[in-house]
């Protein structure tokens, strides 16, 4: 099986839209004692990033819509 050009385009959205959970990742990883704080302050810059792109007329269907999954995955105020 090999990925087309629309398969190679979807993984590089997934990527490019994925690379927050990477950064908060290392960025709690690197404290020594990740304090509740710290994690709230990623969680709602996370929700900040997600919820723009949603909004952000300049991207395309697709990375509007991952985007709007993810984001009303993190949204507590969504249950």
């Amino acid at each position: 099986m090999s990925f087309t050009v629309q398969d190679w385009n979807i993984i590089s959205l997934l990527v490019k839209l994925l690379e927050p959970f990477y950064d908060a990742t290392i960025e709690l990883q690197t404290q020594k004692y990740p304090t509740l704080s710290k994690a709230k302050i990623i969680e709602n810059s996370l929700l900040e990033f997600f919820e723009s792109k949603t909004k952000a007329s300049n991207n395309n269907q697709q990375e509007r819509w991952i985007s709007e999954k993810i984001f009303d995955n993190l949204n507590p105020n969504s249950f």
